[in-house]
């Protein structure tokens, strides 16, 4: 689908202007409409890794630009690592996991 391919690109293109190196977008599929709408509703399911900073830029910018992008179903989570320093065991906080479905609609 050239619509779904084209929403997923313009987040990769946002992510590689806002955000800093370490974030990454891991996985962008298309998902189908149930629903028969109006407007053709184009929908990519979206999985990141990122810091929290650039996940609250990254969501202003698709949220607040046009065409408008919708996002839903965020799931968010930080993952904790233990790691051994020094002989001691450390809780260490890696980047975000971030999963989310992007929206937008099509005349």
């Amino acid at each position: 689908n050239e619509a779904a391919a084209a929403l997923a690109d313009r987040l990769g293109q946002m992510v590689g202007m806002v955000a800093s190196q370490d974030c990454q977008i891991v996985s962008r599929q298309p998902v189908a409409s149930r629903v028969q709408e109006r407007f053709q509703r184009v929908t990519v399911n979206v999985r990141m890794r990122c810091e929290p900073e650039d996940l609250l830029l990254i969501m202003h910018r698709l949220e607040s630009e046009v065409p408008l992008v919708m996002v839903d179903d965020l799931n968010v989570v930080r993952p904790r690592a233990r790691r051994r320093v020094s002989g001691n065991v450390v809780e260490v906080a890696e980047a975000l996991d971030v999963r989310f479905n992007m929206s937008g609609y099509l005349k």
